[in-house]
C-alpha cells in the first residue's frame, strides 16, 4: 500500500508541473495585466487542493479498505423454546431402540360376556323390520305391537348381530337397534337362565335340564364370536333369550334408551367392502369383558381382575 502511494505521488508531481507551466503561460497571454496576478493565484490554489485531496482519494477508490466481517447472530424464535443469552442449546437425544410390542395377554376364555357397558347399563342389539324398529327408535320404547309374550333374543355382540342380520340387509331385519338396558335386570336374567341346549358337562341329568328349560324366564346360548369379516372366532359370544316375565320386564322396565344404529352398520359394511378394515374397526362399539354373575350358565370360570371387580364408568 505504501509503495502504491509513493508512485502515485511521483506521477501526480510530474503531471502537476506540466499542467502548471501550460496554464500559467496561457493565462499570462490571454488576460489583461490587471487580472493576471489573481488568475495565477486561483490556478495555484486549485492545483494544490487537487494534489493533496485527489491522490489519496483516488487510491482509496481503487483499493477500498478491507473490513473485518461482522458475525451475524443466528435467528432465534421468540416465545416458547427461545434460549436466553449464554444458554446452551439442548443436546440431541440419543437414538432409541424400536419399541417392542407388549407381551401377549391372557388367552380369551371360551365363554365370556363382552359388551358395551357403563356402571348402570349394558347395551344389547336386536334387528327388526322397519314397522317395529322405526317407532321403537323414535319413542325410545317398544310399541304395543311388540309381542311381550313371545321369546326375544338379545345380543351384546355387535358383530354377532351383523352376522345374524347380514349387515341389516336380511328381510325383516333392516333396522338394527342398540338397546341400553339396566344392568340389574340383565344380571337377573343371567341368574335365572338355563342353557338352551343340554350340556352333559354342566348338567348330567337331561330330565332336570328339561324341567328347568320349561320354567326358566331366560335361556343362554353360546355361539362363536365373529370378526369383521363375520368369520367365526375360537371363543364364544352370549345370546340371551327372554320369555315370560323376563321378556315383559325387558320391554317395560329394563329398557333405558333405544337407538337406531342401522347407519353405523351400513357404514362399517361399506368400509369392509372397500378394503378399509382399519377404518371399519375404529367404528366398532367398545365391547369389554362384562362382570357377569357367577350363576350364568356355562360361563368360563375366571379369577376376577381389578378392572372386573370395580364398577365401570
Amino acid at each position: 500500500m505504501a509503495s502504491v502511494a509513493a508512485a502515485a505521488g511521483v506521477v501526480a508531481t510530474l503531471a502537476n508541473a506540466g499542467f502548471l507551466a501550460v496554464t500559467m503561460t496561457t493565462a499570462a497571454t490571454l488576460l489583461p495585466p490587471g487580472k493576471k496576478g489573481r488568475a495565477l493565484a486561483v490556478l495555484l490554489s486549485g492545483i494544490t487542493v487537487a494534489t493533496i485531496a485527489g491522490v489519496p482519494g483516488g487510491i482509496a477508490a481503487r483499493h477500498p479498505a478491507r473490513r473485518k466481517p461482522v458475525a451475524r447472530r443466528a435467528h432465534r424464535p421468540s416465545g416458547c423454546g427461545a434460549m436466553s443469552t449464554g444458554q446452551r442449546a439442548p443436546a440431541r437425544p440419543a437414538p432409541t431402540t424400536t419399541p417392542q410390542p407388549p407381551p401377549a395377554g391372557t388367552p380369551e376364555p371360551a365363554r365370556r360376556v363382552r359388551a358395551l357397558h357403563t356402571a348402570r347399563t349394558v347395551t344389547v342389539y336386536q334387528a327388526y323390520a322397519p314397522a317395529l324398529g322405526d317407532p321403537a327408535a323414535r319413542d325410545g320404547r317398544f310399541p304395543a305391537a311388540w309381542k311381550r309374550e313371545r321369546m326375544t333374543w338379545i345380543k351384546p355382540s355387535f358383530l354377532w348381530m351383523m352376522y345374524r342380520c347380514g349387515w341389516a340387509t336380511k328381510p325383516d331385519q333392516e333396522r338394527v337397534l342398540a338397546i341400553e338396558i339396566d344392568r340389574a335386570g340383565f344380571d337377573w336374567a343371567l341368574r335365572h337362565a338355563c342353557l338352551s341346549h343340554h350340556d352333559p358337562s354342566t348338567q348330567p341329568d337331561r330330565t332336570t335340564w328339561r324341567r328347568q328349560l320349561k320354567t326358566s324366564p331366560a335361556r343362554v346360548q353360546w355361539d362363536p364370536e365373529r370378526d369383521l369379516h363375520l368369520r367365526p372366532l375360537p371363543h364364544r359370544s352370549l345370546q340371551l333369550g327372554l320369555t315370560g316375565e323376563a321378556s315383559r320386564r325387558y320391554a317395560d322396565e329394563w329398557t333405558v334408551t333405544i337407538t337406531d344404529v342401522t347407519p353405523l352398520a351400513h357404514e362399517i359394511h361399506h368400509l369392509m367392502r372397500t378394503g378399509r378394515t382399519t377404518a371399519a374397526a375404529a367404528l366398532l362399539p367398545d365391547e369389554r369383558p362384562y362382570p357377569a354373575p357367577e350363576e350364568t350358565p356355562a360361563l368360563s370360570k375366571l379369577t376376577p381382575t381389578p378392572a372386573e371387580s370395580l364398577p365401570d364408568c
